[in-house]
């Protein structure tokens, strides 16, 4: 099955009218904070060298 390259497809792309599907500046607080949580239970937090007492 090959895929078709419609002319009023190549004539948007050649206009500069397709948006680009990505953004790279913005990244949504929640997507942060989920990131760190599967980092903090692969990897761990780093706890040698703290002097604190855990109380538990």
């Amino acid at each position: 099955m090959a895929i078709i390259d419609l002319f009023s497809k190549r004539q948007k792309r050649l206009r500069g009218d397709v948006p680009d599907v990505y953004t790279y500046n913005n990244i949504p607080n929640d997507l942060r904070v989920r990131i760190v949580h599967i980092i903090r239970d692969a990897i761990g937090e780093n706890t040698y060298g703290n002097n604190e007492t855990i109380l538990e």
